[in-house]
């Protein structure tokens, strides 16, 4: 019985102990009206291929945010847009005007299975002024 459960043990940690790197920070930033700005650094990035983002508004039902980032270096920044939407015509529209976003980082590991890079998620107040989008929507009419 002990054997197994030390082969258990084993075998949970080797895909830990072959991972080289540790996350030292990640930070998201409102850039305007659209745009999130994540950035994330580790102190290597010895046995990763890749990073994913996740995206959640409560922070239970998380989606991936664009493509993975190739892992390559220890400074990474990933752009996410969540407040637009694709409307009919190709044409982007914003869909939320004040809205909390929480985003978790996964490491990507070249067998393509996935670690959390953290317990914690990252939490983002998007809210922009109205005023800027009311103006736009009337500019736009006149086209």
């Amino acid at each position: 019985m002990a054997r197994i459960i030390s082969l258990l043990i084993a075998l949970i940690l080797t895909p830990l102990l072959a991972l080289g790197a540790s996350l030292i920070s990640f930070t998201g930033e409102v850039l305007d009206e659209q745009t999130v700005e994540l950035r994330w650094r580790v102190d290597t990035p010895q046995g990763l291929a890749s990073f994913e983002v996740e995206r959640s508004t409560d922070n239970e039902h998380f989606q991936v945010v664009g493509d993975r980032v190739t892992a390559g270096g220890v400074d990474y920044v990933l752009l996410d847009r969540p407040g637009i939407s694709s409307a009919p015509g190709g044409r982007e529209r914003l869909t939320d005007m004040e809205q909390v976003y929480y985003y978790r980082l996964f490491y990507v590991l070249p067998s393509g299975g996935r670690l959390p890079a953290s317990s914690e998620s990252v939490r983002v107040n998007f809210q922009f002024s109205t005023v800027s989008v009311t103006w736009g929507s009337i500019k736009a009419m006149f086209r």
